[in-house]
């Protein structure tokens, strides 16, 4: 059986950058060393970029990748360049090829509310790196709805999630699988008024998830539809599932599963039926679970067709509720634990797998 290999948040996030990355106290303190390194890398951009952006300030940094601002020469339209480097350059030999050619087919979703990519560029040597050139998107909706959840009515996120529901969509008849749908993955535009998705880094053409079992298949936790943890053949059902689940995540601020453990969690989503809403809050509507129960069935076959579809039963249920602040149905939860673990299913679940 293969592996899932579960991600921290943009570990290989080639495509998010978030307004929080434009913080200062989102960036590590550096040392001398990692300085050095940032002026090395800003060469090494101006020298692949330089006859077409004016690099700016870097505005984030993870574990694997930095982000810079930058103006188009052309027509001044503002972009962010992301650089992913690998720490294990001989391994990426075989991945690199692969995740360019995605990119590429992720290049062509041309939507309004998805981020597009503009440019694709790697390094192959010593230092293995793809540089994504993409639009700039405004903050990601979980950060959004943490800090302005008070002033937000019902109908606003319905709204943000159908536009959102249209990106998914798109991306789909694009015959593209994203495979790491979540909360963080929902961005919205600058000017805060339009729902985008965006991080192609893990997605998968639906030739390549369809055609075999992954031995590599990635995920995140409290997301990840059963079909990846098993790392078997699965299609787009896998993102109206992990869509779904960041729907409930989104109007409880709780998981649809339990466990203290990832091993735990993991298994309860494998063989437990998901945490009614209406048992977290009764003033959910009846309809609202049966909506959302629907996409978080085990059988792929048995969950919405699309997005936008399961968006329109969500509307429906919540009629009554539009005007309501989302702050009247808050719970509160840890969401921390399974969001930003990385772990091999053949050591969380062993030979059961």
């Amino acid at each position: 059986m293969g592996q899932l290999l579960f991600l921290p948040c943009n570990r290989l996030g080639i495509l998010s950058v978030r307004e929080s990355d434009c913080k200062g106290d989102s960036l590590k303190t550096q040392d001398e060393d990692a300085m050095a390194e940032t002026h090395d890398e800003l060469e090494q951009l101006n020298a692949l970029f330089g006859r077409e952006y004016r690099l700016g300030k870097l505005i984030g940094r993870g574990a694997m990748s930095t982000v810079w601002s930058a103006t188009r020469l052309s027509d001044g339209f503002e972009v962010a360049i992301k650089a992913q480097r690998y720490s294990d350059p001989e391994g990426m030999r075989t991945l690199l090829a692969p995740i360019e050619k995605r990119l590429e087919a992720c290049r062509e979703v041309d939507h309004p509310n998805v981020i597009r990519i503009l440019d694709i560029r790697s390094v192959i040597g010593d230092d293995r790196a793809i540089f994504v050139v993409l639009d700039r998107s405004g903050p990601d909706l979980e950060s959004w709805l943490r800090e302005h959840r008070p002033q937000l009515t019902i109908g606003w996120l319905l709204a943000r999630l159908a536009e959102i529901a249209e990106g998914i969509e798109a991306i789909h008849q694009k015959r593209i699988v994203h495979c790491d749908i979540k909360p963080n993955n929902f961005f919205l535009c600058q000017e805060l008024e339009r729902g985008l998705v965006g991080d192609f880094s893990i997605s998968l053409t639906e030739e390549e998830s369809g055609k075999h079992a992954q031995e590599d298949a990635w995920g995140t936790p409290a997301f990840v539809a059963p079909e990846q943890v098993l790392a078997t053949r699965f299609g787009t059902s896998v993102d109206i599932y992990s869509f779904a689940m960041s729907i409930y995540v989104l109007l409880s601020n709780e998981y649809a599963f339990e466990g203290k453990t990832v091993q735990e969690f993991i298994y309860s989503q494998m063989s437990a039926d998901p945490i009614p809403l209406r048992r977290r809050n009764r003033n959910w509507p009846t309809e609202l679970d049966d909506a959302l129960m629907k996409s978080l069935q085990k059988d792929p076959d048995a969950r919405h067709r699309s997005a936008p579809e399961l968006v329109a039963d969500l509307t429906r249920a919540l009629a009554a509720h539009t005007p309501l602040r989302l702050s009247s149905f808050l719970h509160g939860g840890d969401l921390s634990r399974f969001s930003s673990t990385e772990v091999r299913v053949r050591d969380v679940l062993g030979d059961s797998t």
